[in-house]
């Protein structure tokens, strides 16, 4: 009989340098897998190296032995500057989650990076897993970067301004959309002139684009799109449609803060029927995140 208090349980072997653990405690149980006291493994649930996460939120787990006294991960290949620095967790925990990941291109990959030292200082070794994201679908729209850091200058503390693109992803044939951002206004200002068409325009450069006048007092931006005219073609494909740059206000005293786009926005194609938006659904607006260092 085992008290309630116990949580695990752990099995040794004579010479104590090999172990297995139960997490979960029933009445038998069979000891068919033993490791080396010292290890780190990635868990076979977590995602594989060389798959294409549908996700941008992707969760790593990993089993470790009882003589692992630290874990240390890294993420490679991101735009977000705090991944990229080694982490160093004193106790080992298990498992860590990424968020807020910006879809990958064709070639490019993310490099996640897991290591640990036991309690005698033996480093096990860098295990890797390399995956692509392809959160966002057909009639998707996309924010990029979907997090960053914000560093102010040390001797005034003001925050540099933030520049970010807004993207399509495979639409077919828009004639017209509207697009409306949300962001904090007491820390943020839009000027209308700093909001830049991209790419996708190219083909249409006589589009009408229209924004509200009050976007700083109610902290929305609206881009109201129509591609009409002889030389303007209809909207196809991936690619960048705006480039909108937010003024930070002369001081910040917050950590971090949230650019959304909501469902309020929409797609139309040439007999004005609505497209939907694949990725955009109401209550759950698309969500980039900024932290100010």
């Amino acid at each position: 009989m085992l008290p309630d208090s116990i949580q695990k349980l752990i099995a040794k072997n004579l010479t104590q340098d090999q172990d297995a653990t139960l997490d979960q405690i029933t009445s038998i149980w069979r000891i068919t897998d033993i490791n080396s006291s010292f290890h780190i493994t990635f868990d076979p649930s977590t995602i594989q190296d060389g798959e294409v996460a549908m996700s941008n939120e992707i969760e790593f787990s990993w089993s470790i032995g009882t003589d692992n006294q630290d874990v240390s991960f890294q993420l490679l290949n991101t735009n977000f500057e705090p991944h990229n620095v080694v982490t160093v967790i004193d106790s080992p925990i298990t498992s860590y989650s990424y968020r807020y990941l910006d879809d990958t291109d064709e070639n490019q990959f993310y490099i996640f990076r897991l290591n640990s030292n036991s309690t005698s200082g033996q480093e096990f070794g860098w295990q890797e897993i390399s995956f692509q994201v392809d959160a966002v679908q057909a009639n998707g729209i996309r924010m990029y970067p979907m997090q960053s850091q914000l560093n102010s200058e040390s001797s005034s503390g003001i925050f540099e301004n933030y520049t970010f693109d807004i993207l399509l992803e495979d639409v077919d044939s828009l004639a017209s959309f509207y697009i409306e951002i949300e962001f904090d206004n007491t820390v943020f200002s839009i000027d209308p002139d700093s909001v830049f068409n991209g790419a996708l325009f190219d083909s249409c450069t006589n589009a009408i684009v229209i924004m509200n006048d009050d976007i700083n007092e109610t902290g929305k931006l609206g881009i109201n799109v129509s591609l009409i005219g002889d030389d303007c073609q209809l909207i196809a494909g991936s690619g960048t449609v705006f480039s909108i740059t937010l003024i930070s206000v002369d001081q910040i005293e917050i950590e971090e803060t949230y650019i959304y786009i909501n469902s309020n926005s929409t797609l139309r194609d040439k007999q004005n029927s609505v497209i939907p938006i694949s990725n955009i659904f109401l209550n759950y607006p698309l969500t980039s995140r900024i932290v100010f260092n």
